[in-house]
């Protein structure tokens, strides 16, 4: 399992305090973690325009810009001024090395979005939006950096949200990546680390991504077993049976060995699910909710809380 946080403010922070890295030193490793995904992606010599805001995350792609300058033709285009003291540090060493620096938008091999990062909470203006919407109809490799601008840390958004192929999420996963809304405009995530394992850089969180290897599947390794021995399956179905018949199915190909339908009724059930009225006293799991519908409590009370 991967850990997912809502904001990471607090693992920044630590870094700052506990282990001495200073804001510089975090952002450089942002950066070259940003840089090397381009690199994966893109030959040499290729045109790379970065779109860059006026904070943080619009530093992180000035100093990718600045690692990637000569070995690829790079762009800066900045259409909101720089705030944060490292965007404008980081514009300075851009222009110390001669960074071409864009007035309006130019067509590219890649775009990177690094106008908003994963902290973005106020309203979009109708320029920015229009900004983003032209980028997302661009043919070109889009990658953007920490998340894709539009999409707030609720993994909502407003107007209009930047179409990545990539994004390089900095330091840990956000639960904004996964939100239903946002999750077709993020492409494959990368996390960038920022100087420190993610062992190290990431503390506790109570949520959590499932990995593959998590998925641990029934093996039936003894040959002389019975149905009884892989547990009993009991789906709670109220005036949606279809979905109750569903779950039920699939909890049959996932292994259980006995798979129960309670339900007062219900009609063609396939041949290997067990139609019931009561809860059965082996029963090992009880599931409620798919096809549950409208259910009178006292029926509700009499299948569960009861038991």
């Amino acid at each position: 399992m991967k850990k997912v946080f809502y904001a990471l403010e607090d693992l920044d922070k630590r870094c700052y305090e506990e282990f001495y890295l200073s804001e510089d030193l975090l952002m450089e490793h942002a950066a070259q973690e940003l840089s090397k995904q381009i690199r994966k992606r893109l030959k040499k010599g290729k045109k790379i325009l970065y779109i860059c805001g006026s904070g943080n995350n619009g530093a992180d792609g000035i100093a990718s810009a600045r690692i990637l300058h000569k070995d690829y033709e790079v762009a800066l285009f900045m259409p909101l001024s720089q705030k944060s003291q490292m965007a404008k540090l980081q514009l300075k060493r851009a222009k110390a090395l001669g960074i071409k620096i864009l007035t309006h938008l130019e067509e590219a091999d890649c775009y990177v979005d690094c106008l908003f990062g994963s902290g973005f909470k106020k309203q979009m203006s109708e320029e920015i939006s229009f900004l983003i919407h032209t980028l997302n109809q661009k043919i070109g490799i889009k990658i953007a950096c920490d998340i894709p601008s539009g999409i707030d840390a609720d993994g909502y958004i407003q107007n209009e949200a930047f179409n990545a192929d990539v994004t390089v999420s900095m330091g840990a996963l956000k639960e904004a990546l996964y939100s239903d809304i946002a999750k077709e405009y993020i492409g494959t995530i990368k996390v960038a680390n920022l100087g420190v394992s993610r062992q190290v850089y990431e503390t506790n969180s109570d949520v959590f991504v499932l990995e593959k290897e998590d998925l641990k599947l029934p093996v039936r390794a003894k040959k002389n077993t019975h149905k009884g021995e892989f547990g009993h399956t009991c789906i709670l179905s109220g005036e949606k049976s279809g979905a109750s018949i569903l779950s039920a199915t699939a909890a049959f190909n996932l292994g259980s060995g006995l798979v129960s339908i309670i339900a007062k009724e219900i009609e063609n059930i396939p041949p290997f699910l067990i139609k019931t009225h009561h809860l059965p006293h082996n029963v090992s799991v009880v599931v409620a909710g798919m096809g549950l519908g409208e259910i009178e409590n006292e029926l509700l009370y009499e299948y569960l809380l009861s038991h």
